[in-house]
């Protein structure tokens, strides 16, 4: 008795480390998906700071170029 329980519980290992190792490479394509979404929203996080920062510098140049077309006209 002893012997046939302990078979079971090595069957029982055996059954759920196939199952295991089944779940795991079924859902390494969705792990390796996930992967890249996550690599893409950073890459767009960076992406929108840096339009942000260009903008940003834009409107600083805009501002400047303004200011010394106003100053070079009230000269003349």
């Amino acid at each position: 008795m002893a012997d046939k329980k302990k078979g079971l519980n090595g069957s029982t290992k055996i059954l759920a480390d196939a199952m295991k190792q089944v779940f795991t490479e079924a859902m390494e394509p969705v792990h390796e998906e996930l992967s890249d979404i996550r690599e893409n929203m950073a890459t767009k996080d960076d992406l929108k700071t840096t339009n942000d920062n260009v903008q940003a510098q834009l409107a600083q140049h805009r501002k400047d170029i303004t200011s010394d077309v106003k100053r070079i006209v009230s000269r003349k």
